[in-house]
């Protein structure tokens, strides 16, 4: 089991790993943990050394909130209906701002989806460290047809968004964002009350917040024109 760090336990791993700036480093970390909202758990000795070893090639501190953190509150409802704290998690990943894209059609989506995964297999991402998520099963066929035909397609994971919890791929599509989608519909229809729209709300957005985070390295959010209301919370700066 991983051990959390004191400040003194952080500030000797610091000075291992970059003892002219073990300082800093410490602090800039303790600004980030009071001050942020990130998406992986208690600052473990595992996960220092990950920071350290990114803060020491750079000057200002390194550490950026993830563009879906955007999508959340502090204290988040899972799909289970068990809430949690994100205060004082940190996520040790810093890749390019996601891409978010709303079509005119289908059509458009689909070529789009697929331009983005040719291009993650032409840097190297092996398909099956690249999952596409689509919000019901219905939706599924029109994610698989965005990679039909194409090398390796067997491997990739195209799957619905409730099995997407607990994964991790290099490059994900979130696709078939579209309004009447997410939040969908249906629930939307069958809320009682404002309360249970305002967890219908939550709940749907959280979903797409966990499709979402499965993405290690690279992100793409799609959905065709009238969009779903969430990818704005993305396209906000």
């Amino acid at each position: 089991m991983e051990r959390e760090l004191d400040d003194e336990n952080r500030m000797n791993v610091a000075e291992l790993l970059d003892p002219d700036n073990a300082a800093r480093i410490v602090r800039e970390i303790a600004k980030v943990e009071k001050d942020s909202h990130f998406a992986f758990g208690p600052l473990s000795e595992r996960l220092m050394r990950g920071i350290l070893q990114a803060a020491a090639k750079a000057v200002p501190p390194p550490w950026t909130v993830i563009e879906s953190d955007r999508l959340l509150p502090s204290v988040l409802r899972d799909v289970d209906g068990i809430e949690d704290e994100r205060r004082g998690t940190i996520s040790v990943f810093d890749g390019p701002e996601p891409a978010v894209v709303v079509s005119a059609t289908q059509a458009e989506e689909i070529a789009a989806v697929r331009a983005f995964v040719e291009s993650a297999m032409s840097d190297g991402i092996v398909p099956t460290e690249i999952g596409i998520f689509v919000r019901t099963p219905a939706l599924v066929k029109r994610a698989k047809s965005s990679v039909l035909g194409l090398a390796g397609a067997d491997g990739i994971t195209v799957n619905i968004m409730h099995l997407a919890k607990g994964l991790e791929f290099r490059a994900v599509a979130v696709m078939a964002c579209d309004e009447g989608i997410l939040p969908l519909d249906s629930r939307i229809e069958d809320a009682a009350d404002d309360a249970e729209m305002d967890d219908i709300y939550e709940t749907e957005r959280r979903l797409l917040y966990v499709a979402c985070t499965r993405a290690r390295d690279r992100l793409m959010v799609s959905g065709v024109e009238p969009a779903s209301e969430y990818l704005a919370d993305l396209m906000s700066g």
